[in-house]
């Protein structure tokens, strides 16, 4: 079966791809600015801790009830309001002058973001399928847009939060194009019964038991780290959008990389790459609790 081209598969398909990768460089200009509103407001580093933990507390929750959402009420439906939510809550950050308003706007944010990335998520997959195109150009689409966000508020706020915030809004309205693509709604188990099922299979599994534990201790210390140095690179160190938008670039591109070679290293090696793994994580948490 000769591999499809750009002009049998349609620019459609590629422009909702893309606008994956859109999605979430919109949601990188809000994490790498937000940090800087809550500083302006006279906070301390609790505060702005507090502010961009509550987003991961949120996205951890409310992921499992999205995919189910995306599948059970149809993609597109719950694309289309979370889309245009988020783009109007957006603009709002720079307009907030209390800690808790910008606490409880991340929360409504983070709410509408899990949404429509799973919903877009759900169709952009579809159309990966039906095209023929695989998921690398889904995966690349992300990659760029995680890594392009911080550089683009970078130089957005140059003109003003209210302009970076208001184009971090727009470009969350480009996943609407995927409403072309005819995606047609799914009917999804009950919830109960796809909750029982799961945990029938890590009950028979038992390699996967000891994994989940892993990866949730991952999760966490993740994102401990991440609200530790994120205030302390803000707040002590007087970083300003350049830096810190270069910094999260640079992480975006650590991720990737070693998400390539882990899985390069992985299928020679099981044990001694996850213990390399942990090994380097465990040096470098300890590392950044002496600065």
């Amino acid at each position: 079966m000769p591999k499809p081209t750009l002009k049998g598969v349609g620019l459609l398909n590629y422009a909702i791809l893309s606008s994956v990768g859109v999605l979430l460089a919109s949601t990188y200009i809000v994490r790498t600015l937000l940090p800087f509103i809550v500083a302006e407001l006279g906070s301390s580093e609790i505060e702005v801790s507090r502010v961009l933990y509550v987003g991961f507390i949120v996205l951890s929750l409310v992921s499992p009830v999205a995919g189910w959402l995306s599948d059970r009420f149809g993609a597109w439906r719950l694309l289309a309001i979370s889309s245009l939510l988020i783009a109007i809550l957006i603009p709002l950050y720079p307009l907030l002058g209390r800690v808790e308003e910008v606490i409880a706007l991340r929360i409504m944010h983070a709410f509408m973001g899990t949404f429509c990335i799973a919903s877009s998520l759900a169709i952009a997959s579809w159309v990966s399928r039906r095209g023929g195109l695989g998921f690398g150009l889904l995966r690349f689409s992300q990659g760029v847009g995680i890594a392009i966000g911080p550089l683009l508020a970078s130089y957005t706020a140059r003109f003003g939060y209210e302009m970076a915030f208001l184009i971090a809004g727009a470009m969350a309205l480009t996943p609407l194009i995927s409403l072309a693509s005819g995606v047609k709604p799914q009917r999804a188990p009950a919830p109960l019964k796809a909750i029982k099922k799961a945990f029938s299979i890590l009950k028979a599994c038992v390699t996967c038991r000891p994994l989940m534990v892993v990866a949730v201790s991952e999760v966490l210390g993740f994102t401990i780290l991440l609200t530790y140095y994120t205030s302390y690179m803000v707040m002590k160190l007087g970083f300003k959008e350049i830096d810190y938008g270069t910094f999260l670039f640079l992480e975006a591109i650590g991720f990737s990389l070693g998400s390539y070679l882990s899985d390069y290293i992985l299928r020679r090696n099981t044990f001694h790459s996850a213990l390399l793994g942990s090994s380097i994580l465990l040096t470098s948490y300890y590392s950044a609790s002496h600065y």
